[in-house]
């Protein structure tokens, strides 16, 4: 059974689509006219990640990181629990180059590969070793060194620097952390099958990721067939993606997930009852990645 919170949370999960977290655009209503706005000193970014739960995080490109959003669990970073509509800088001397806002947390990488979190930490998606929210950054147990992270609902995974590791922390009841348990976590541990990793990405319950030989596995809650293993199957460790392809990025929903190819060709997989796999049908479940339709 999936927590009775579920529905609730998916629903607004599954309204994002497929996030880019270096790419997602950020739509600004003006409150200034033109010309004031173009005088005004705003933070050149360079990355976005748009949060699920009414919240974005940026990398300026002076490496600051600022927020914005709903900000009840101190998501935002900037020391308080108040909802800004304007970017906030997150409250820290560290210098970031990446960014990741989740749930009801964020995580970030500095240049020399620590990484740090902070918001809702409940159930250990900070990787601190404690389940105390935190509203300015707190660094992630362990010692390990990253390359990159994604912040998912209530975990977090990343991969590690210089060993290509996948390292996963926080909630696990569908097996979402790879380890082969349902054992939530307060720290990251791997991902099992020892596999060489250059990205991961979160969904709500699942995560998938690139091998450094371009082949997508995932992990986690399948009962929509999110994990593209031709099956319904939970996997509380990493699986194959069906269909022997091989993939330069990947996207994860909620229940679903997509990916592109080198040759620039994209598939998806997992809940479709909304048309979010883009394949022209509302065919509920696809277990396998499916061709993405031609644009109307």
């Amino acid at each position: 059974m999936r927590p009775h919170w579920y529905m609730a949370t998916a629903a607004l999960l599954a309204a994002l689509g497929c996030r880019d977290d270096a790419t997602a655009p950020a739509d600004v209503t003006p409150t200034a006219s033109p010309a004031a706005a173009s005088t005004a000193a705003a933070p050149a970014f360079y990355q976005l990640s748009g949060g699920q739960d009414q919240n974005t995080c940026a990398v300026t490109t002076d490496s600051r990181v600022f927020c914005w959003g709903r900000n009840h669990h101190g998501q935002l970073g900037d020391g308080t629990t108040t909802t800004r509509l304007k970017p906030v800088l997150v409250t820290t001397t560290l210098s970031f180059q990446q960014v990741s806002a989740g749930w009801e947390h964020a995580c970030g990488i500095t240049p020399d590969h620590r990484a740090y979190c902070w918001g809702n930490n409940g159930v250990g998606a900070l990787g601190d070793a404690t389940t105390d929210d935190h509203h300015t950054p707190v660094a992630v147990a362990g010692g390990h060194a990253f390359r990159q992270l994604d912040a998912g609902l209530d975990f977090t995974c990343g991969v590690s620097y210089p060993d290509n590791r996948a390292w996963c922390w926080g909630n696990n009841w569908a097996g979402q952390l790879g380890d082969g348990t349902t054992t939530t976590r307060l720290t990251p541990v791997a991902a099992a099958g020892g596999l060489s990793f250059q990205q991961v990405r979160t969904g709500a319950f699942h995560a998938c990721g690139i091998t450094t030989t371009n082949v997508a596995y995932c992990w986690g809650d399948n009962t929509l067939g999110q994990l593209g293993d031709g099956t319904r199957t939970t996997r509380l460790k990493p699986v194959p993606v069906a269909g022997g392809l091989f993939f330069a990025q990947l996207s994860a929903g909620a229940d679903y997930t997509c990916g592109k190819t080198a040759a620039n060709v994209a598939y998806c997989w997992g809940d479709n009852l909304l048309g979010a796999l883009g394949d022209g049908t509302w065919q509920n479940v696809r277990t396998r990645p499916t061709l993405v339709a031609g644009a109307n």
